[in-house]
């Protein structure tokens, strides 16, 4: 049975069984992280680590191409005046991710770079 959850559209979240499916779906920029999908996948990830029917979470890509290519460089470049990557909204993402306590899976399907690197090394297991 799959189970769809609220999201934006920038990141698609579904159950299947126990599992819990976190898929970035920004193929158009290699999957970056802009505002707007770190925030959307910030908040499902927190649902599905706190739900107890939730065994596992996978996180991917949209498309063939990228994993996750970092944050958006467009977008932080209006964001103005240097800010240390340790204070970045970016850091939410890996800090959620390596924080929780369901396990956690990167099905990395293309480039990992940077901030998606990250993310990758977060989660407790890595598949490319």
């Amino acid at each position: 049975m799959t189970e769809s959850i609220k999201s934006g559209g920038e990141v698609m979240a579904s159950s299947s069984g126990h599992i819990g499916w976190l898929t970035i779906n920004r193929p158009h920029s290699l999957n970056a992280l802009s505002r707007a999908t770190i925030d959307a996948f910030v908040k499902n990830f927190i649902e599905f680590d706190n739900n107890s029917d939730i065994r596992v979470i996978v996180v991917s890509g949209a498309g063939e191409k990228s994993f996750c290519s970092g944050v958006d460089l467009k977008e932080s470049a209006s964001l103005g005046a240097y800010t240390s990557p340790m204070r970045a909204f970016s850091r939410n993402v890996h800090e959620v991710v390596f924080e929780a306590v369901t396990p956690t899976i990167a099905a990395i399907n293309g480039v990992a770079v940077g901030a998606g690197l990250e993310l990758a090394l977060a989660c407790d297991l890595r598949v490319a």
